[in-house]
């Protein structure tokens, strides 16, 4: 019997060794797995919360290093006392019920710092071998870069909708599966809509006046197809009160790739005040601009009479003086008809008499009147011949003659002017070039703007209107208008108009 005992105690020794072999290489796997683990793990005992085992990616969101094994949590992390973490992680190992949270901002400290982060995290109740709680396992994401971009994008979105609240813009979206229209409250007052049920896009779009409703579905057209942003100024009627109201409407029209699906979404705010003071701004220098012109030619006129009186009597000292005085004149009449054709242009007054006549003999006899008034430049025309054109007579010669007083002020100091007409199939090309001050890369694209000035020498007037209007004209003529340039080293002036 005793050998029996003996025998059995001997193998049930065998198996505890074998149970605690396996148990501390299942230990020893579990602490691998955790150690190398990329999720931050970590393994507290007891209600002190012990910590037992602990990752390096726990340790870098704890700020600490590996000198905190065996210490409480609340020791290693000091930081943690008066946020909830410690009592949570407690409240698992007593209630052995799991604790989960997303979005949870603790605070840590890092070399010496505290820093805010945002987590995800579970805390699992861990039984002993007496199947009692006794530990707490936390598995935790750190997702800090997340929520602060979210915040960001939501800020940025408060802030827009701030920025469109105080401008008064109204916001519209068009459901491209639905094709609903969908709008803001702001965009209602815009339109005047008191309907009891919601706006559709059809109804907005048929308060627009109708000048300017082919203006809209073409630009909305273009944009479609280019997947681009759209910007239309434009007239409507109001629903309530059938005032009439300017509006800017400016958004974008976006194709999705796979669905082949158009949404189309926008802006729009009231114009109409900036509308009217843009009137009252044209017609007041369009009023000043008249009235000094009726001066300006009595004044004129007298210069000529004493111009040839002075060269009848041989008198070079009056002459060169009232020759001078008239370049003058002739600069003041000049730029009060800019002013003059700006207004008319913006009030929508300007128009067209389109006649029939040879763009060559205008050009030549424009270069002889120059010459006569401006002898310190020296222009060389290249002509072409049978150059019948239907334009406006005086328009064209405003061009020219702009493009023309532009090469002599911008030149001077090489008198060197080149003019040349050319045509294709289409088109009559006339260039205009000079060696002067030329054009930076950072004017070029504005060059055409209104009141936009090249800043390449204070002392040369003017007010930024004549290149404006002469492509305004160019445009009306459905003509091209543009520039080569390079700063120092001169400019060459193009127009071209349909034959």
């Amino acid at each position: 019997n005793y050998q029996a005992l003996n025998e059995e105690y001997t193998s049930l020794n065998e198996d505890l060794e074998s149970t605690v072999e396996a148990l501390s290489a299942s230990e020893s796997m579990f602490r691998s797995m955790v150690e190398q683990s990329p999720v931050a793990i970590a393994l507290c005992h007891t209600t002190d919360l012990i910590i037992d085992i602990v990752n390096d990616t726990m340790l870098e969101i704890w700020g600490k290093d590996s000198s905190i094994h065996g210490l409480r949590l609340a020791e290693a992390m000091p930081e943690l006392v008066g946020q909830p973490f410690l009592d949570i992680l407690k409240n698992v190992v007593i209630t052995g019920e799991p604790f989960y949270a997303l979005e949870s901002k603790a605070y840590v400290f890092r070399k010496g710092e505290r820093v805010e982060g945002y987590y995800n995290f579970i805390c699992q109740p861990i039984k002993n071998n007496l199947g009692e709680v006794d530990s707490v396992l936390q598995v935790v994401t750190d997702i800090t870069d997340q929520v602060v971009s979210r915040k960001e994008v939501q800020k940025t979105q408060e802030m827009m909708q701030m920025a469109i609240a105080a401008a008064k813009m109204g916001t519209w979206y068009v459901d491209p599966n639905t094709k609903e229209f969908h709008y803001s409250e702001v965009l209602a007052d815009l339109f005047g809509y008191e309907g009891d049920v919601p706006m559709t896009y059809q109804q907005a779009a048929s308060k627009v006046t109708e000048e300017y409703l082919p203006i809209i579905e073409g630009a909305i057209e273009a944009a479609t197809h280019t997947s681009g942003n759209y910007d239309v100024i434009y007239t409507q009627r109001r629903f309530n009160d059938d005032e009439l109201i300017w509006l800017r409407s400016f958004g974008k029209v976006s194709k999705d790739e796979v669905s082949g699906e158009v949404t189309f979404s926008g802006f729009v705010m009231d114009i109409t005040e900036m509308k009217k003071d843009e009137q009252r701004k044209n017609d007041f220098i369009g009023i000043v601009s008249h009235e000094l012109k009726t001066p300006l030619t009595s004044l004129n006129g007298y210069i000529q009479l004493l111009h040839r009186l002075a060269l009848k009597e041989n008198n070079t000292f009056s002459a060169d003086a009232l020759a001078t005085a008239q370049r003058q004149v002739q600069k003041m009449t000049t730029m009060i008809n800019g002013f003059l054709n700006v207004s008319r242009l913006e009030s929508g007054k300007i128009m067209l008499d389109k006649t029939s006549f040879e763009l060559n003999d205008l050009l030549q006899a424009m270069i002889e009147e120059s010459t006569v008034i401006d002898k310190s430049h020296h222009v060389t025309y290249i002509g072409c011949a049978d150059t019948l054109i239907n334009a406006d007579r005086d328009k064209i010669s405003n061009v020219f003659s702009n493009l023309l007083s532009n090469a002599i002020k911008y030149s001077p100091n090489n008198p060197d002017i080149l003019v040349k007409c050319e045509t294709s199939s289409s088109d009559v090309i006339v260039s205009i070039e000079d060696h002067g001050l030329g054009i930076s890369q950072a004017d070029l694209p504005e060059i055409f703007k209104r009141y936009h000035r090249v800043a390449v020498n204070p002392t040369i007037s003017g007010f930024g209107i004549g290149l404006y209007l002469s492509a305004e004209i160019i445009e009306r003529h459905h003509g091209k208008i543009w520039v080569e340039s390079s700063e120092g080293s001169g400019s060459i002036f193009y127009f071209s108009i349909p034959k």
